[in-house]
């Protein structure tokens, strides 16, 4: 599988660090008083993590991972990697967050069916506001070229399921989804219904599938909640069984078998 090489990381962490340096107030980090310049010299690089080393049945990729819990003396705690600290919030840590509490359901629907690889847009700690994307942006187009790009070429899934608008709208800029009308399926709050209906009268797709859904965090929980229901109406099964995204996903490997 791909892996993070700090080299590559140089010429990002100064255009960002020199960005951040002009940011009037710079948010402290969640460990100390730490400013983003300084998170943009330390921050570690995450790979995507996955089920088994197999072929993999769908993709998922996430914004970022936003940091984690790392020991603000070592950044990261001793003798653990970023990679196995990201599986372990995923999959094992307390819950903290809608979004790591809804992303755990859907890998754990997964399990028995699907060998599924979770990555990232962005693989490091991105500091960013709605108004000034400067620094997600720099990150984005970085991760993309030395790490994503060679991800989904590597890989090469059956699904690839897109989380959130900010990656939806870079990857269509980077031309990803360039000519997928016929497998190209956005649930996001306008599109449930018509995508949903188009979806489910393809008995077989003989191309790779692309899904994009609203972003499973608190934020975005009203879309997220919409599209889930619309799903559990679909496959009739209640809010509170099986997580019908995961469901959504199952459907879309029996079309592409």
């Amino acid at each position: 599988m791909i892996q993070c090489e700090v080299s590559k990381c140089d010429s990002c962490r100064e255009a960002r660090a020199a960005w951040e340096s002009h940011d009037k107030k710079p948010r402290k980090s969640r460990t100390s008083s730490t400013r983003p310049k300084e998170l943009s010299e330390r921050c570690p690089m995450t790979p995507g993590i996955f089920k088994e080393d197999l072929k993999v049945d769908v993709m998922l990729i996430t914004e970022a991972h936003g940091g984690y819990a790392y020991d603000e003396r070592n950044w990261i705690e001793p003798g653990i990697t970023p990679q196995e600290e990201k599986k372990h919030t995923y999959l094992n840590d307390p819950i903290k967050t809608h979004h790591i509490y809804e992303v755990r359901s859907l890998l754990s629907s997964l399990e028995k069916d699907i060998n599924w690889y979770l990555t990232d847009l962005i693989k490091c700690y991105v500091y960013k506001t709605e108004k000034k994307l400067d620094n997600f942006n720099i990150a984005s187009e970085h991760c993309f070229e030395n790490y994503l790009k060679n991800e989904l070429v590597e890989i090469s899934p059956s699904i690839t399921v897109i989380f959130g608008g900010r990656v939806l709208k870079f990857l269509k800029k980077k031309s990803i989804l360039r000519n997928r009308a016929g497998n190209f399926f956005n649930f996001t709050s306008k599109e449930i219904d018509a995508n949903l209906k188009r979806f489910s009268a393809e008995e077989k797709i003989d191309v790779p599938i692309f899904i994009a859904l609203p972003f499973p965090s608190q934020n975005a929980a009203d879309a997220w909640s919409k599209a889930k229901y619309a799903f559990n109406e679909k496959f009739g099964i209640s809010n509170e069984g099986e997580n019908s995204v995961a469901r959504l996903m199952k459907e879309a490997k029996y079309k592409v078998a």
